[in-house]
C-alpha cells in the first residue's frame, strides 16, 4: 500500500507556503506532504463517512451492487425514462427556488447538470462512459448495442474496431486496470535471442502504432548491440536515428538528443561519437556531441535505411474520414479551372526543361 504524507497547519501558513513556491523562492523538499489541512479536525472530516460525498458515493456503490437489471430490460428506453424524470426533477427544483428568491450554494453546478440531462435538438441524449480505462461518448438510443463503445472508441481513435477489440484483449477486459499497459514487444534481431524491448500502450491508436513497430523495427538488446555492430556493421533503429539527429545539429546536449545516457555511452564506445564535457563555472558541466568519421561513415553506409525510416509515417484516419477518402478514390471530383491552369502550367515548364 502507497503511503500518502500529510500535513496540518494554519490557512494562512497554508497560502504564505504556497505563494513562496510559486515566485520559486522557495523548493519543497523530497519528503514534504503534497496535501495541506488547516486542522486534525478538517482532516477528520475529509476522511469520516458522515462527509457528504463520501457517503453519497458509498450509498450508489450499494445501490448499484442492489440494482438486478434483466437482459430483457431495453436500457435505451430505461434510461431516458431516468434522465426525463431527473431533468423534470431539477428544472422544477430551480424554478421553485428561484420564485422564492433562494440562491442555492450549488446553483451553476445544478443548472450544467440540467443542461447535460437535455436531450439536444435532434431529439438525441449523448453520455460519456469509461471503458477499459478510456472515456467515449455515445448516443443513449444505441446503448443497446453490444459493439457501440468499440465503435465510439473506434471513431475517437481512428482506428479499426479490430484494432480496439485487441486493446481490450491486451487489457484483459478489466475497466479498473490502470493504463498504459504492456503492449507487443520488439524481438531482438540476433537469431535465437529470446530478448524484446516493450511497449507499453494507453489507447488503441498507440497499440496500432506499437504493432508497426514491432513489425518492421530493426532493434538488437543490450547483450547483441555490439557483436551486430562488429559483425554486420548495424545499429538499432532508435541509435540510427539518434545518429542523423546529432548529424544536423552537431553539440547537441544528451537531452536534445532524445537518447539516454545509456545509449549514448554505448555509441561513443563503438566510436560513433565523440562526448565532450564543456567547461563551465557551475558543478555541472555540460556536454557537446557529436559524430565521429566513423559516425558519418555508417550513416553514409547505411543512408538507404536511414531514408526508408524518415519517411515512415502513418496518417490515422477516423471512419468517417476513411469514408471520404475513399469516396474520392472511387469517385474524383471534376477538376476546377484553377486546377487545370495549374497542370497546363507544370506541362509548359516541363516542355521548357
Amino acid at each position: 500500500m502507497k503511503k500518502v504524507v500529510i500535513g496540518v497547519a494554519t490557512q494562512e501558513a497554508i497560502r504564505d507556503r504556497a505563494l513562496a513556491i510559486a515566485r520559486g523562492e522557495r523548493k519543497p523538499a523530497a519528503g514534504e506532504p503534497k496535501i495541506w489541512f488547516s486542522s486534525i479536525s478538517a482532516l477528520a472530516a475529509s476522511l469520516s463517512e458522515d462527509n457528504p460525498g463520501t457517503s453519497m458515493r458509498s450509498d450508489i456503490e450499494e445501490c448499484a451492487a442492489a440494482l438486478n437489471i434483466p437482459d430483457s430490460l431495453n436500457k435505451a428506453e430505461e434510461l431516458h425514462r431516468l434522465f426525463d424524470n431527473a431533468q423534470d426533477a431539477l428544472f422544477i427544483l430551480l424554478a421553485f427556488a428561484r420564485k422564492c428568491n433562494f440562491l442555492l450554494a450549488n446553483n451553476n453546478a445544478l443548472e450544467y447538470s440540467l443542461d447535460t440531462l437535455c436531450r439536444n435538438d435532434d431529439g438525441k441524449r449523448f453520455v460519456e462512459v469509461r471503458h477499459l480505462g478510456l472515456t467515449a461518448c455515445i448516443d443513449i438510443d444505441k446503448a443497446n448495442q453490444i459493439t457501440v463503445i468499440r465503435s465510439a472508441l473506434a471513431e475517437k481513435y481512428g482506428v479499426s474496431e479490430d484494432v480496439v477489440s485487441r486493446f481490450e484483449t491486451l487489457v484483459s477486459g478489466d475497466d479498473d486496470r490502470p493504463v498504459p499497459a504492456r503492449g507487443p514487444g520488439i524481438p531482438c534481431n540476433h537469431h535465437g535471442c529470446k530478448s524484446r524491448m516493450d511497449i507499453h500502450v494507453s489507447n488503441p491508436l498507440e497499440l496500432l502504432e506499437a504493432e508497426q513497430r514491432a513489425a518492421s523495427e530493426l532493434w538488437y538488446c543490450h547483450q547483441h548491440q555490439e557483436l551486430a555492430f562488429h559483425q554486420e556493421g548495424v545499429v538499432s533503429d532508435e541509435l540510427l536515428l539518434v545518429l542523423d539527429r546529432i548529424r544536423q545539429a552537431p553539440g547537441l546536449s544528451q537531452k536534445d538528443t532524445g537518447a539516454s545516457k545509456n545509449k549514448l555511452t554505448f555509441l561513443e564506445s563503438i566510436r560513433l561519437i565523440n562526448i565532450a564535457k564543456q567547461p563551465s563555472g557551475g558543478v555541472k558541466r555540460p556536454y557537446e556531441i557529436t559524430l565521429t568519421d566513423d559516425g558519418l561513415a555508417l550513416l553514409d553506409k547505411l543512408s538507404f535505411a536511414l531514408e526508408k525510416l524518415k519517411r515512415t509515417e502513418v496518417i490515422h484516419l477516423s471512419q468517417a474520414d476513411q469514408q471520404c477518402f475513399a469516396q474520392a478514390l472511387v469517385s474524383p471530383s471534376k477538376h476546377t479551372a484553377a486546377l487545370n491552369r495549374a497542370t497546363a502550367r507544370s506541362a509548359e515548364l516541363l516542355r521548357l526543361k
